[in-house]
């Protein structure tokens, strides 16, 4: 009776043993699942890998931060893990984007699950494969031909319409033409003329600041220097205070020797100055009808050296 009470009692330590061992690995052991959050997945188009692991007790899952992918298929974000109040439900969210029209499939997800009360293993997931469509229609699809569009049919247009505007316009440029005067250019007939238009021009630069006193007083006598080489054979050699010995212009050459050759500083005004005196002296010598055409009293202007018709 001893022996067989012995072998029931260890059967029974046996059975209990084998229990204990089956419930802790059904409490260890997660739900794990792989779905796909698109409905349609087309080429070059993102779409979502969804990783859920749901388990009977506190653990913390790891996912891996970069999937094993094959050639056709891009992860193009990080990963993003989430996990619920109690930790017991871990999911991971791939943002993937797929290159072929194929079926395609992703190798097997390894996690790592650390229980808090237990040591760490791995779990396997395996996702879905991957039905991959074409942004191109298919062989067999029907293409809808439509006809050329009614601006595109150039052919009934009617150019001469186009012509006969093109003939108005070219008919009415040519008569405002002809309708226009001879242009007339104008230019200084005596040394007299031309030596008021020079001083004229260099009062304009002076006063529109383009000139320095220096280069004022070299433009100055060499303006004066023109008009008595003509007016009087004056010699290059000679120097033009020569001309007068009195009044205004005297004062004006002798004030453009002392810029000039002393590099001596002349009033504001001085050049102003000077173009007068020089006005007056050319205009002392001028004839009277010559002076008047040159200052322009009788209204006429000077006498015409080209005259081109339009």
């Amino acid at each position: 009776m001893r022996p067989r009470a012995g072998l029931a009692f260890l059967v029974a330590g046996t059975v209990t043993l084998l229990c204990a061992v089956g419930t802790a690995a059904q409490a260890t052991n997660p739900i794990v699942s792989a779905i796909l959050a698109n409905d349609t997945i087309r080429v070059g188009e993102v779409f979502t890998l969804e990783l859920h692991v749901d388990l009977p007790s506190t653990a913390v899952v790891r996912f891996p931060a970069v999937l094993p992918l094959p050639e056709d298929i891009e992860q193009r974000e990080a990963v993003e893990v989430r996990s619920g109040d109690d930790d017991r439900s871990w999911s991971a969210r791939y943002a993937l984007l797929a290159w072929s029209s194929d079926s395609l499939s992703i190798p097997p997800v390894l996690a790592t699950v650390a229980p808090a009360a237990a040591a760490e293993f791995e779990i396997t997931i395996v996702p879905p494969p991957i039905a991959v469509s074409s942004v191109l229609p298919t062989d067999d699809a029907g293409l809808e031909l439509r006809d050329a569009r009614p601006y595109l049919r150039v052919q009934g247009f009617p150019w001469w319409i186009l012509f006969l505007i093109a003939a108005a316009i070219a008919t009415a440029w040519y008569l405002l033409r002809r309708r226009r005067g001879p242009e007339v250019v104008f230019a200084p007939t005596g040394p007299g003329d031309l030596a008021i238009h020079e001083l004229e021009k260099l009062r304009e630069e002076w006063r529109a600041g383009g000139l320095s006193v220096g280069a004022f007083y070299d433009r100055y006598e060499t303006t004066l220097r023109r008009y008595a080489r003509t007016t009087r054979s004056w010699a290059p050699s000679r120097t033009l205070i020569g001309l007068t010995r009195t009044g205004e212009l005297f004062s004006a050459l002798r004030r453009s020797l002392f810029v000039r050759f002393a590099h001596a500083d002349a009033a504001k005004d001085a050049p102003e100055s000077a173009i007068e005196a020089g006005e007056s002296f050319v205009r002392s010598e001028m004839p009277r009808d010559e002076e008047a055409d040159a200052d322009g009293v009788d209204g006429t202007e000077l006498d015409v050296v080209e005259e081109v018709a339009s």
